[in-house]
């Protein structure tokens, strides 16, 4: 491996080691807001039961229903929404317009081939800005080179850092791939310990780096350069120079402080999001209690265990008197309080719409 690929291996590394406070904080958002994407600091099996901690969907129906207006008011299918022009439209003549014209209607062609994966992954990419403030999206000739392939990666996995004017720049994008498919992608590039290997379902870890020309040592007149390096074995098995970006990441409310972005709707809606899931919860066990009230039973009085199931009977000894008292009876409960806790609940998720 040589320096400059030491140089971003370690650079990668100072990024990802930073992050680890933003992960947490994303995780917490993912509770509460974002289930399925809750993997930020746990692993998690395919089977783990989603929502399983939680008391009320509200947050997470509320959040998918912004992310849903993104894509509707943003990218509809059923009319053009984008169209490609000249910065200058000066420049603009009949001739330019008819070129730009023809070449807006083959990117949306390429965009919406089912096998672009486009829609798929701007709507996963929805969700991690709405709840995230950030979306990584990678967009790439696909493998026989005759369209695109949209992707969305997990916030989780990628980096970046920013240059001299605030605009992302270095990007690192960690991948696990199998030896099978690193086989298959890279060929004889791997290192030979891949290429013997006999359990090709092994996953590897791959760090791709996607950084600006003058930061590595490739004579290029293009201006990116892509990296593939094995990260277990410390061995790039690709360097390419690169015409386009690679990797788009919009970003929702900046701050000066930080190159990852946050989401407004999730800073402003996570203590409403926590405040109701603790009111739902008590609102519940009240109404738990009311409907179905804890029990008195007097020590001696019961001779056999107490039948709450319908047309249950509960013996009770005969020679006890129940002048002294029920021997079995419901425990009184204050029912007041509930409907305060009702509009308490009610402005709360009022104030989590509006967030």
């Amino acid at each position: 491996m040589n320096e400059d690929a030491k140089e971003h291996l370690a650079i990668s590394d100072k990024l990802f080691s930073a992050k680890t406070t933003l992960d947490s904080r994303n995780q917490e958002i993912a509770d509460n807001f974002y289930i399925e994407r809750a993997d930020f600091t746990v692993t998690r099996d395919i089977g783990d039961v989603f929502a399983d901690h939680l008391y009320t969907s509200y947050p997470l129906t509320a959040s998918r229903d912004l992310s849903d207006q993104l894509g509707a008011m943003l990218r509809p299918k059923s009319s053009p929404w984008f169209s490609m022009g000249l910065i200058d439209d000066n420049k603009e003549d009949h001739s330019a317009k008819m070129w730009l014209q023809d070449k807006t209607s083959i990117m949306r062609k390429a965009m919406y081939d089912p096998t672009s994966h486009f829609q798929r992954a701007t709507k996963e990419a929805d969700r991690d800005f709405v709840n995230f403030g950030n979306a990584i999206l990678s967009v790439i000739p696909n493998r026989d080179r005759n369209g695109l392939l949209f992707r969305d990666h997990h916030p989780r996995d990628v980096v970046w850092n920013e240059d001299e004017t605030g605009t992302v720049s270095g990007k690192y994008c960690k991948y696990k791939y199998t030896i099978a498919q690193l086989k298959s992608l890279f060929g004889d590039r791997c290192h030979e310990s891949v290429t013997r290997a006999k359990d090709t379902m092994k996953e590897m870890q791959v760090l791709h780096v996607v950084v600006k020309n003058e930061q590595y040592g490739i004579k290029s007149n293009l201006k990116n350069v892509s990296l593939f390096i094995d990260v277990e074995n410390k061995h790039v098995m690709e360097d390419t120079p690169l015409r386009h970006n690679y990797y788009v990441i919009p970003r929702w409310a900046t701050i000066s402080s930080s190159q990852y972005a946050y989401s407004p709707a999730m800073i402003c809606g996570l203590p409403d999001a926590r405040l109701f899931q603790d009111m739902t919860r008590i609102l519940l066990e009240a109404g738990e209690k009311a409907v179905d009230p804890p029990l008195i039973a007097t020590e001696g009085a019961i001779r056999s265990d107490i039948s709450l199931m319908s047309g249950g009977i509960t013996m009770i000894d005969n020679d006890y008197d129940e002048r002294l008292g029920e021997a079995l009876r419901p425990l009184g409960i204050d029912r007041s309080g509930i409907p305060l806790g009702m509009e308490m609940a009610d402005r709360t998720q009022q104030m989590l719409a509006k967030a």
